[in-house]
């Protein structure tokens, strides 16, 4: 009875707040009528233009209803105010134009959570501390000289990746890239923000002994769960009279992992402030590991700022980095020739004796082009996180209500057909251009068609770390093995759709034979 009772009281207030949000539905559109709205799908009551979007992938769906509506579309999704940019000319009015006025982020339950009530880099407005935190960001952990720094670092984790896969091979089984290339991201980015690779615990070694190498092992589990619930579609975020019931149980998930997160963080940043931390890792004299950095701060950088500020740095950078290093190997794969192409560049730079370094991509056109084709086809993500505009806005005759979420659908930007011949084909060579009298080409710059980074205020800060990873972890596993697929598969017949989270990985995990082409000294 009281079960009862409790269910019939919670329909009830729940049924009132329902009708109460249509109501300031219904209020809303009379307002807006007088407004000159982008064009866009039929709203529904409730649920606005959900329906729109539930047969496919939303970047899919959203770029086939762009062919209909135009590059700026309106759609409401529940109460939410939702406008699509699908083309490079609008994506530079919202992102360059219009850039501080679209600056801010929604109150969404993911950033409650994951982003630590929105602090950080990602979930934070635009205020002093985001903007100290962006500015350390750019200064202290991907500039040019910090990525100098910590190159010998890099280097060193390419050649275990190649050792990985040797012993792989080894062992007679087939390569499943995944794993690989994971390792590769998260040990790049540890290197960086911790000033050590990430290993298990030994008692053998006096820097783990006591140290934070048992935590950092926590700390990428935890993550992991994160990352994986900020792409979850949480109905609540929609429809807020729904909010307080956490029908999916999304919430909860999300209190969960934030709670792990917190309690390994806060165990890790102790350890540190009292001197058990990793030694003698890092190469190069001066290179500061940006816990340190951050700490150095004090003032308004707190530990939940450090710690959204790590989450958010994880969340942006491991699965995008190996999204992308997995996507572009399943290419080469999938066209021989393009893979015969980087092969050849690689042996006439670089040569057999000697394993690629990332001061030899500049010399290496072919292989820049063809990362560039693979961010195209397949950006890392897809759509971006929505930008909001606190204040009324108005953009190229249309009025842009205030908190509306403006997302830039890079998917769609990439294969635009007005910005691109052919817009569908895998083609590398779209990015080089050949000078006259000149054998080697030189690699095309590209401005707003194409975006694998974003741009602007809320752009990736990570772009030329993000760039240099992909370009030199896709030559590294290019120069030291070649690949096929397994035997009796076609490469004509691969799986190459994607599938969507946050990220827009290959929907099928790259699995493959690698044959080592180098001598047998550099395994």
């Amino acid at each position: 009875m009281e079960l009862s009772s409790w269910y019939l009281v919670n329909l009830g207030v729940g049924m009132i707040f329902i009708y109460l949000t249509f109501v300031k539905q219904i209020w809303g559109n009379l307002i807006f009528k007088r407004s000159k709205l982008p064009p866009g799908p039929r709203n529904w009551p409730i649920f606005g233009a959900m329906f729109s979007l539930s047969s496919k992938m939303p970047h899919r769906a959203l770029e086939e209803l762009a062919r209909k509506f135009g590059p700026l579309m309106y759609m409401r999704l529940g109460s939410m105010h939702f406008m699509v940019v699908s083309n490079a000319d609008m994506a530079r009015e919202i992102l360059q134009v219009h850039d501080a006025e679209f600056a801010s982020r929604a109150l969404l339950t993911v950033g409650k959570y994951v982003g630590l009530d929105y602090t950080g880099i990602t979930f934070a407005s635009n205020g002093d501390t985001w903007r100290l935190l962006r500015k350390l960001c750019t200064t202290e952990l991907v500039s040019a000289s910090r990525l100098k720094e910590f190159s010998a670092g890099r280097h060193e984790e390419a050649a275990f990746m190649v050792k990985s896969i040797t012993e792989i091979r080894g062992r007679g089984e087939l390569v499943t890239l995944r794993p690989i290339v994971d390792r590769l991201a998260w040990n790049n980015m540890y290197l960086i923000l911790f000033g050590r690779r990430n290993e298990k615990a030994s008692s053998s070694r006096s820097d783990v002994v006591g140290g934070i190498d048992v935590d950092l092992e926590a700390l990428q589990i935890s993550l992991l769960e994160a990352v994986v619930l900020a792409g979850s579609f949480n109905i609540g975020d929609f429809i807020p009279a729904l909010a307080p019931f956490d029908l999916q149980g999304v919430e909860k998930k999300m209190k969960i992992a934030r709670a792990k997160y917190e309690d390994v963080f806060s165990r890790i940043l102790s350890k540190w402030r009292a001197g058990l931390r990793p030694n003698g890792f890092i190469k190069g004299s001066g290179a500061k590991p940006f816990l340190d950095v951050l700490l150095d701060q004090g003032g308004p950088i707190d530990d939940k700022e450090i710690m959204s500020a790590y989450m958010n740095i994880f969340a942006g950078s491991i699965n995008t980095v190996a999204t992308s290093l997995e996507w572009g190997l399943a290419e080469l794969i999938h066209y021989p020739h393009m893979l015969k192409k980087v092969h050849e560049e690689l042996d006439r730079v670089v040569g057999r004796d000697r394993l690629v370094q990332e001061a030899d991509i500049p010399n290496l056109p072919y292989l820049q082009a063809f990362v560039k084709e693979t961010f195209r086809l397949h950006p890392p993500v897809p759509l971006t996180l929505p930008h909001t505009n606190p204040k009324p806005s108005r953009v190229q005759g249309y009025d842009i209500p205030a908190n509306s979420n403006v997302t830039i659908n890079i998917f769609a930007i990439g294969r635009d057909p007005a910005a691109w011949e052919n817009p569908d084909e895998f083609n590398p060579d779209r990015f080089l251009r050949f000078e006259k009298d000149t054998a080697t080409p030189t690699v095309k710059t590209t401005s707003f068609e194409l975006l694998p980074f974003g741009y602007g205020r809320r752009g990736c800060v990570g772009m030329n770390l993000g760039n240099i990873t992909v370009q030199f972890g896709l030559a590294t596993l290019v120069q030291a093995f070649d690949w096929s697929p397994p035997s009796g598969v076609d490469p004509n017949s691969m799986n190459m759709s994607e599938t969507f989270r946050s990220e827009g990985p290959i929907a099928e995990a790259l699995v493959a034979v690698a044959t080592p082409r180098l001598e047998s000294s550099l395994y």
